[in-house]
């Protein structure tokens, strides 16, 4: 490999602006892809740009995407040099589309860029096949691109393709759609603005149900969840009258064990904002699943005090819970205890769902006595309405809490 590598690395040396984009290239696909061996091939390409062609952009743009190498100020040049050649050429497709899916794989954006491709995509949507409109979809929403209703007319020429769409690709089809409807929701469009989106979500929500249904026992347990967080976005968009038997169509298959821990909170999340409650799932495997991962000391390690309030606060929807549940709840709150002192700032959240779980706070109004006592400077962060929650706690307690209950008649004679 360091003999290939040495060759390859004496080529782009020795490389004219004509032949520089084949052969870098050449040399990331052969697996040079050394930090030290990208920032040369980043140096070389300035020296070619004043004399860089569109094709050869592309080309640069494409191989430098594959190992995800992020470097503002050479795309920046790169985006700048294709700006100017835009003014007066118009990109092939296969270039456009090549174009728009790198910037999306760098999460790099040039707005003015990005709309002279647009333009020119618009005219040729008829010449693209199913496959590359839903990369191109899948990258845009990526880059927050701001034409919603593009977005929109990209996603439903795209409904007629969806059965030739691999199962990663239609999770990504199913996810861009879903971002690009979350943006219009928040966007507070006038009614009459907002009209053609509505109807136009309805079918679009409607192909994407229908074929999940007939994808659903193939699925991967990561796809699967992708498609969940995607209809969790989607569930309001009106027409769709009920999204639970899709949604328990997927998570019944969903195998939790292979999923990361943070995938587990987010799909219980999920499922609490598609109000699908399934304790045949959530019971037998997704809580025992948390509970399991929670003990990987790696895992622990990196559990913040906003995922256990996350996890916390999706418990509370739960009509009723079994002993596991139980368990993961007194696991949380005992590690909330120790987590306090790093995010100060959430302390209002955990008072306020420890008094809707109606939870025993002794131990963490003892913890925060302790904080109090030691970092008196830890009492800044409690605003208004955390004093209100630490007020209703003491309430509760049949123990004294003098340091707390003398700041909180500290605030009241202010």
């Amino acid at each position: 490999m360091q003999k290939i590598r040495n060759i390859l690395i004496d080529r782009v040396k020795n490389a004219t602006h004509e032949n520089f984009p084949s052969i870098v290239r050449k040399a990331i696909h052969e697996g040079v892809v050394k930090p030290e061996d990208l920032r040369y091939f980043a140096d070389r390409t300035r020296d070619f740009l004043d004399k860089l062609t569109i094709p050869q952009i592309t080309s640069l743009l494409h191989s430098f995407s594959l190992p995800i190498y992020r470097n503002f100020e050479l795309f920046t040049n790169l985006t700048n040099r294709l700006h100017v050649l835009l003014s007066d050429s118009i990109p092939s497709v296969e270039d456009n589309i090549k174009i728009i899916n790198s910037c999306g794989r760098l999460r790099y954006t040039c707005s003015h860029v990005l709309d002279i491709l647009v333009k020119h995509l618009e005219g040729d949507m008829d010449l693209i096949k199913p496959r590359s409109m839903t990369a191109i979809l899948h990258s845009l929403t990526r880059l927050k691109y701001h034409d919603l209703k593009f977005l929109e007319k990209l996603a439903v020429c795209m409904l007629s393709g969806l059965p030739q769409l691999t199962e990663v690709e239609f999770a990504n089809f199913s996810i861009a759609v879903s971002k690009v409807y979350v943006q219009i929701n928040n966007q507070g469009e006038s009614d009459a603005e907002k009209t053609p989106s509505v109807e136009q979500g309805e079918i679009i929500l409607s192909a994407i149900v229908t074929e999940i249904l007939n994808r659903a026992p193939l699925m991967s347990p990561m796809d699967s969840l992708r498609h969940i967080i995607a209809l969790s976005n989607l569930k309001n968009v009106h027409g769709e009258k009920n999204l639970s038997t899709c949604v328990t169509e997927l998570a019944k298959r969903i195998n939790c064990a292979v999923l990361y821990y943070e995938h587990l909170v987010l799909l219980l999340e999920c499922l609490v904002s598609l109000n699908v409650y399934l304790p045949s799932f959530l019971f037998p495997s997704l809580i025992p699943s948390i509970l399991d991962k929670r003990d990987d000391p790696k895992i622990a390690s990196n559990i913040t005090l906003q995922i256990e309030l996350r996890l916390l606060d999706s418990i509370t929807t739960f009509p009723s819970i079994n002993e596991s549940c139980n368990i993961l709840v007194e696991n949380i709150s005992t590690n909330i205890l120790n987590l306090l002192e790093e995010s100060p700032q959430l302390i209002k959240y955990v008072f306020e769902i420890f008094n809707k779980m109606q939870l025993d706070t002794d131990d963490l109004l003892q913890q925060l006595e302790s904080l109090l006592e030691n970092k008196p400077k830890f009492g800044n962060f409690l605003d208004k309405d955390a004093k209100i929650h630490i007020s209703t706690s003491i309430s509760k307690s049949s123990q004294q809490w003098p340091i707390i209950s003398d700041l909180l008649d500290k605030n009241n004679m202010q």
